[in-house]
């Protein structure tokens, strides 16, 4: 059975710190937050904990960001969903 998960993001493009509200399935899962550069390197990374139903997080990685496309990598179990974060500074 697949499960029904939504994930937005907000501003986007954003100045370098951004939401991220989901909606996830009524079973809590460990749920981590990854976001890569475009060149793919991981520049920063969260385990936001088993969660279950909505959940907003804000993101601030502080000055580690430089103006450009990132990729948002939401991983869940064996699910994994991807936003483009675009940052102009």
């Amino acid at each position: 059975k697949q499960e029904k998960m939504a994930v937005q993001r907000q501003p986007n493009p954003n100045k370098g710190s951004f939401a991220v509200q989901m909606q996830w399935p009524a079973k809590a899962a460990s749920t981590t937050l990854v976001l890569y550069n475009n060149l793919g390197v991981k520049v920063w990374q969260q385990n936001a904990g088993y969660i279950s139903g909505s959940f907003s997080r804000n993101i601030s990685p502080g000055n580690i960001l430089s103006s450009g496309v990132y990729l948002l990598v939401i991983e869940r179990n064996d699910v994994r969903l991807s936003q483009k974060i675009v940052v102009n500074k």
